[in-house]
């Protein structure tokens, strides 16, 4: 009897087993198309704070998309803030920052809201360029090599090159697919369980990372990533999320769907209609992920005499001769470069 008994225990654990890949259903999206070179231009806001923002669960997610998405967008009704009275959503103006030292108040001035974008990338090369046309006109150019990264920054018409070694410890570091299209590598190698939602699929991953799942609101059919989330496990509140609206289709390098606007949330405070949210919006003008690019698009050369400043450097050093290549180098080459040549 006790035999057969064991004999029935371990009949039911492998028919169990048997079973669960049926019951999870593990899919990835190895085959929608990711990105591996691109130009994109486009308009990026700054981080504003939304109220009116009561987003709390993966349906207020879909809910508000649906909202936002109603009708077209165009510049106008993205940069002037417009679109958000679809949704009820409303901007926090922002306000001048405290005096500073031997600055009179009424000299004080803000950003712009908005800054003029441009992105080239080539696997792991990138080069983008920042315009602020403001009332103080900014200009940054960066460039990613296998080295290091360097941002050549101009202000009041004077350049200084900055010199980092890692480009994701830096504000830019969210212009690229993963931000702007959730196209990533990682993305669509994760495993997920994957249900419907009304003519469309939501992924979610199949393990926890930091306390909280990753979905992804996915058209297969047309290629289309249109939302994704990342919910805490242990009460499914959401922690962040990013709506992808107005889907544009390519067919270059092979069929998928772009957005036009793009909408990042984060950092999602109180409760009710009193609920805020951080938001950065995205207006992208032209993605053309079909390009290529001559090899001196992404070589950088600090010529002599001009302004070279190391991460983690008080102060800036003259160059004395031509640094070449620079982001092939790492900071500490660099450094030892610049101190033969002042010897």
């Amino acid at each position: 009897m006790r035999g057969t008994l064991k004999i029935a225990w371990f009949a039911l654990i492998f028919a169990s087993i048997a079973l669960i890949p049926a019951a999870v259903r593990a899919e990835h999206l190895k085959e929608m198309f990711l990105p591996q070179s691109g130009h994109i231009e486009m308009k990026a806001s700054i981080s504003v704070k939304l109220t009116n923002a009561d987003v709390r669960t993966l349906e207020d997610v879909l809910a508000l998309r649906e909202k936002l998405n109603d009708r077209p967008f165009d510049e106008a009704s993205v940069t002037s803030w417009k679109f958000l009275e679809r949704a009820g959503l409303k901007k926090v103006e922002r306000e001048l920052p405290p005096p500073m030292r031997n600055v009179p108040a009424d000299q004080m001035i803000l950003s712009s809201e908005w800054q003029d974008v441009v992105i080239d990338f080539d696997g792991s090369r990138q080069g983008f360029s920042v315009d602020d046309p403001g009332d103080l006109p900014y200009r940054s150019e960066v460039t990613v090599g296998p080295g290091s990264c360097v941002e050549l920054e101009q202000l009041n018409g004077r350049w200084t090159y900055r010199h980092f070694n890692y480009v994701r410890t830096h504000s830019w570091r969210h212009f690229n697919c993963e931000r702007l299209l959730s196209r990533e590598a990682f993305l669509f190698r994760n495993k997920y369980s994957v249900r419907p939602i009304g003519n469309f699929e939501l992924f979610t991953t199949m393990f926890e990372y930091r306390g909280r799942d990753e979905l992804l609101l996915v058209d297969r059919e047309q290629d289309a990533v249109l939302v994704r989330a990342s919910r805490w496990k242990h009460n499914d509140l959401i922690h962040s999320f990013t709506l992808h609206m107005q889907m544009q289709s390519q067919e270059s390098p092979q069929p998928h769907q772009v957005p036009a606007v793009t909408l990042h949330f984060y950092g999602g405070r109180g409760v009710g209609a009193d609920r805020t949210w951080h938001c950065n919006v995205y207006w992208l003008e032209k993605a053309d992920f079909a390009v290529t690019f001559p090899p001196e698009r992404f070589v950088l050369n600090v010529p002599a005499k001009e302004r070279y400043h190391a991460e983690g450097e008080k102060y800036p050093r003259w160059v004395n001769a031509p640094i070449l290549d620079i982001t092939h180098k790492t900071l500490k080459m660099v450094t030892e470069e610049l101190n033969k040549q002042h010897k």
